[in-house]
């Protein structure tokens, strides 16, 4: 099952919330700029890379998201569901076509795993909205 989520931007932070219960989220995050010249190179490169990836067993999305504050840069997220179907991705051509395409189209390149912490429902994001507000 494709779990829906509540994306939140504000300039000095991005989370996201799963909004089915009983669901475990494993993710990675590629951030980079694009070399000036390359973005039609990056994109030909993700397209031929992206639907071999979004295949792969345990894998529930695999996006490109554009950050609205810098320009040319980009943040490419898979979302796994078991940190064993992340692992054994990394451990796949199509990983790695995706840490070269990164390193000779990119300027800049940054990559982070994440895994959920906590799952729940919209009573989650109203517990965790409440107790940020009583810290202030």
């Amino acid at each position: 099952m494709m779990a829906r989520k509540l994306e939140i931007y504000k300039p000095e932070f991005a989370f996201y919330l799963s909004l089915t219960k009983d669901f475990e989220l494993f993710l990675y995050q590629l951030k980079l700029v694009v070399a000036k010249n390359k973005f039609d190179e990056f994109i030909d490169s993700l397209r031929f890379i992206s639907n071999g990836i979004r295949e792969e067993e345990g894998c529930l999305d695999f996006s490109l998201y554009k950050d609205l504050e810098k320009k040319d840069a980009y943040r490419v997220s898979g979302e796994w569901k078991t940190r064993q179907a992340m692992e054994a991705h990394f451990k796949r051509k199509k990983f790695s076509l995706l840490l070269g395409a990164a390193r000779v189209l990119g300027e800049d390149f940054e990559m982070s795993i994440d895994e959920t912490l906590e799952k729940g429902s919209y009573q989650l994001a109203r517990e965790k909205i409440s107790l940020h507000a009583k810290k202030r």
